[in-house]
Parts: C-alpha cells; structure tokens; sequence
C-alpha cells in the first residue's frame, strides 16, 4: 500500500512538473519539426511555416528564419518589427551579416557576395601581380644590360645599327637618346 502511495505521488508530481513546464521547441531536421496543439506549452525560438518550427538561419524557398526583421516604408525609414519570421534572401551587394542572409550564401565585410567570383578576382589579382613583378624585372635587367653595353663604346666613334636589312649609322649619343626613349615608353 505504502508503495502504491508513493508511486502515485511521484506520478502526480511528474504531471504537475510536465504541465508547468516551459519546454524549448525541438531544433529543426530537414521538413522541420512538426507542432502539435500543445504551442502553448514551447517557447518559440524561430519561425513556424505550415505549422512547422524551423530554428533561426533556417533556409527555405529563398527565405530565411529571421529573428527580427524590420520593415521600412520605400524612404528607408523604420515601419515596423516583425519578429520569428521567413525573410526574403538578399540579392548580391546588399548588406548583411550572416551567410544564410544572401541568396548566394556567402556574406563578406557585411555585404552578399558571389564567393566563386571573389576567389576568382582574388586569384586573378595574384596572378597578375606576379606577372607584372615579372615583367618589371626583366625590363630592369634588359635596360641595365643596353646601359652597360652603352657605357663601353667609344663616343667618337660612328656605329652602324641595322633596321629591315638597312644599315643607318648611329653615335653613343643617339644610342642613349634611344635607350631614354625606350626606358620612358616601358615605365
């Protein structure tokens, strides 16, 4: 008998604490989480749809679960707050701060961003940098070795320099005033 009392009251107990109880709703699978007439009893932490709880960040259709979302009238001023709703993705270059916000799901320095394209201009970027940084030492080096060869020619004397099998004879002088055109055209 003793024993009945005591299971009873622990039932009683578990029921009371059940009933009370303010319980999170369950995180959400792939469909979501299915609720049933008991709402009342979860605290909602997300966005229902279709009688349906999703967790915030939560991506379908092209909406997220938001949190809090406000509402501006076409001036930009503030509207209103909607508060656990589904919210259109964002387009890329319009502000945000999480990736499940943009439609391209990648949000860089709080704007939407198309990730494949800024890898691309990333490598891109590197790319030519290195080819330039190339190309500038092998115009450094091709300059230095004309100023070199410059230096060990005799001023007083003509040389001859042949352009489409057409010998024109040339000074140490004229060579220089090339060698300077040519330096100011590769800069």
């Amino acid at each position: 008998m003793k024993l009945a009392i005591v299971c009873i009251t622990i039932l009683i107990i578990s029921i009371a604490f059940v009933q009370g109880a303010n319980f999170p709703a369950p995180f959400v699978g792939e469909e979501g989480a299915t609720l049933n007439s008991h709402t009342s009893t979860y605290k909602i932490e997300g966005c229902v749809l279709d009688k349906k709880l999703y967790s915030y960040g939560y991506v379908k259709e092209g909406k997220y679960c938001a949190e809090e979302h406000v509402v501006r009238f076409p001036n930009g001023q503030e509207r209103y707050t909607q508060k656990n709703v589904f919210v259109e993705q964002k387009n890329i270059s319009e502000e945000c701060v999480n990736n499940f916000e943009c439609k391209t799901n990648y949000c860089s320095e709080r704007i939407c961003k198309n990730q494949t394209e800024e890898i691309n201009n990333k490598i891109t970027g590197e790319v030519s940098a290195s080819v330039d940084k190339e190309i500038n030492e092998r115009k450094d080096e091709a300059i230095n070795q004309l100023e070199t060869q410059l230096e060990n020619l005799d001023e007083n004397k003509t040389y001859s320099v042949k352009v489409d099998n057409i010998e024109i004879p040339v000074n140490k002088n004229i060579m220089k005033q090339v060698l300077n055109w040519f330096r100011e055209i590769l800069e």
